[in-house]
Order: structure tokens, then sequence, then C-alpha cells
């Protein structure tokens, strides 16, 4: 069997297209129909990168095995992912494989194996009942100073824990088609790594963190990938939505919230969309809270989430970043997080990874590589050396 045949049986086995593999792959779809017919033949990285996407090896794409063999990464990644399309399986098989080779960069010096919860938050490996979320989304809080009022960046404060955050185009949540906000997996080297679907607002991606950070604190003894999609109904998933509810905007914290602003005498949608944005989470969450803790009635939350957070920001001047979707088509630097980038910078300047390497292993192209991550920072403009200068003469005085 050549080449094209096989190309085509793995299409066809998984019931794809030409042009859903083309999307995947990000080449027009004519050239798969080439390969197909073996009218043109995949470059090496294209050969490895179709392997991936049909979960198979090159060596049988190329007739070398008669049946496909397991990959060098955990088969139990996939699990899950049988009905999701190329664009989406190839965008979480690029970040499975991306987690193996930087733990093969890492080696073992700084390879902290599979985590564990601090011991005063461990509640076993599996731990699911919904009923105590509220309470140890309050201790989890507790325990690392967080309070009870909006959160830090979670993306900082993850990185800060050791989590590996990355980021991935995982397709729109409300279409119906493929519904992934995120996933976990307790890496046999690297420890807890989160995937964020990157085309949900930064309030959606709030909820999203909370939700896998509740995995990896309380479900830390799986072994397979969890994938988080829409309507999943599992015990782990329902823990893990009470948790990020409770995790992100605790009950007793609201309530001081709107006592303590002009909210308390007339909570109206401008009133839920400034505490939306306090508390770092889109405005569609916000309502579920409000609803449930009985500051709103049902007649006003299906009232006001019909209004578009965007607009409302404008109207009184907030910034409406938080609730604005990702839209992005193109792969980006910052999927990666900033300790990760730091690292690969550091390697690069010390000779121990090449331009190519580092490509290779965030899926960059050598000049953005160059360009974002190697680049000198630029000079403070007048402004900026102004208020450097400013700040020198006050020597911490108060007089600011």
């Amino acid at each position: 069997m050549q080449l094209g045949n096989r190309l085509a049986e793995c299409r066809n086995k998984l019931k794809w297209t030409q042009l859903q593999v083309a999307a995947a792959m990000k080449v027009p779809r004519e050239l798969v129909s080439m390969w197909e017919n073996d009218n043109r033949r995949p470059n090496i990285r294209q050969l490895e990168d179709l392997a991936q996407l049909f979960n198979t090896s090159t060596n049988y794409l190329l007739g070398k095995e008669m049946l496909a063999s397991e990959q060098s990464r955990p088969k139990i990644l996939l699990r899950g992912l049988d009905n999701a399309s190329p664009e989406v399986k190839a965008e979480i098989d690029h970040w499975a494989q991306f987690l193996d080779d930087w733990s093969a960069v890492l080696e073992d010096s700084q390879s902290q194996g599979r985590a564990m919860p601090p011991k005063s938050l461990d509640h076993g490996p599996d731990f699911s009942d919904t009923r105590s979320a509220s309470k140890l989304a309050i201790d989890v809080r507790s325990h690392y100073g967080l309070g009870l009022y909006g959160l830090p960046d979670l993306y900082a404060f993850l990185d800060e824990q050791s989590v590996l955050v990355c980021q991935a185009k995982l397709g729109s949540i409300g279409d119906g088609k493929e519904g992934i906000s995120g996933a976990f997996y307790n890496h046999d080297k690297l420890g807890y790594c989160i995937l964020v679907n990157a085309q949900t607002s930064k309030g959606r991606q709030m909820f999203t963190l909370a939700h896998e950070f509740a995995h990896a604190l309380f479900h830390y003894g799986a072994h397979e990938c969890i994938i988080s999609r829409q309507g999943e109904g599992s015990s782990r998933e329902q823990f893990a939505d009470a948790f990020a509810a409770h995790f992100l905007i605790p009950s007793k914290g609201l309530r001081k919230v709107i006592e303590e602003t002009d909210c308390t005498s007339r909570l109206d949608e401008y009133g839920a969309l400034i505490l939306a944005h306090y508390f770092n989470v889109s405005f569609a969450f916000m309502l579920n809270r409000l609803l449930f803790e009985k500051h709103i009635s049902e007649t006003q939350k299906q009232c006001w989430k019909k209004y578009s957070p965007r607009s409302l920001a404008r109207h009184i001047g907030l910034d409406s970043g938080v609730f604005q979707p990702r839209s992005d088509a193109e792969p980006y630097i910052s999927r990666y997080p900033s300790s990760v980038l730091k690292q690969v910078r550091d390697l690069i300047e010390d000779d121990r990874l090449s331009v190519g390497q580092a490509a290779d292993l965030l899926r960059l192209d050598p000049i953005t590589i160059q360009s974002e991550l190697l680049q000198a920072p630029a000079e403070a403009d007048v402004d900026e050396q102004q208020e450097a200068i400013e700040f020198e003469h006050t020597h911490g005085s108060s007089r600011l």
C-alpha cells in the first residue's frame, strides 16, 4: 500500500474530509488531495504532523509497519476525542507532544514527577463530593492566602505554583460541536498541566482555570487526560464546576462587595457587570452566581443575559477586554506561560538549545522566535524616561 492510500485510509477511518485535514495541517485542500493521489509527497515535518493527527506512526504511513504503532506519549491522552474535529484534535495532540518534548528538554534535573496537593488540602486522589465544594474552595483560598475577594491573575498564580498552563484554539464552546473549554493532565515528569481554550473570553478562561485547578487538587490520581467539555455530567465535572464557582466568587465575599458598593440599594445589569469585572469573570457566570446566592431573581437574569457585556462595559467606561473572546487564527507565542518562554530564552542564550530546536519545540517559525523571544527590549521613550527620573528623586517619600 502506498503512502497516499494509507493517508486516505487513516482519514476515512476517522470520517474526516480532506478539507478538515487541510485546516488542521494549515495547507490547501488541493495539497491533501495530491498527497492521497501520490502526486505530491509531504515533507518530513508534514509527515510527522500527519502521523500525530491520525494517531499512528510515520513508519506505518511509509509502509514500513503493517500496523500503526503506539506513539511515544501516553495513548490515554487521546481518550474522549474520537468525535472531535481534526483541528481540535491536532491542537490537543500538539499540546500533548509539547509536554513530552518539554520534559525531555528539562531532563531529570527539573523533573518533579506526578504532583500531589498540599497535605492540608489532600482529600484523596479522586474526591468528587459536590456538597463539600464550597467549603473546600474557601479552604484552598485560605491555604494560598487569597482572601474572599477578587482573585489576582490566575495565569500568574498557577505559574507561581508550578502548574504548567498552556492555551490552544479549541473552538467556540457555544457552537454545539466541540464544547471543549480545557483539559487537565498530571504528567509523570512535569506534574500538573492545564490546557485552556484561548478562543473564549478572559472571564470565561478564569472559570476554566479554576475548574482545572479543582481537577489538579482533587483528581490528581487520574492517569488519563481529563477533557472538560460542555454538557459533561460526570461527578468529577460537576464537582469541578461547583468548586470553580465558589473559588472565583465566595458567597461571603460577594455579599460584602455588594454591601460596600452602590449595588446595595439597587442591583441592576450595570451593577452585575461591575461585579463581574471586579471578580474578573464573565457576565453570564456572574448572573448565575447572583441568582444562586439570591441577590437577583430568575426574571432579572433572563432579562439581563440578553445584553452584550461588551456594550454595557463601554457605556460605563469599563475595560471590555475581560468580556472579549479571542479569534486569532494563527499560532501565537503567548499560548505558553511566561516561565516556559523565559526558560527557552535562557536555554538559547546558554547555547543549550538552537533557534531551530526552540521553533520545533514551540511549533513556531524561527522568525517569531527571533523577533518576539530574543529581540532586545526597546529603549524607554521620553515619557517613560521622565517618569523614571521623577521617582528617582522621591527616594521613597510620600509626597506623591
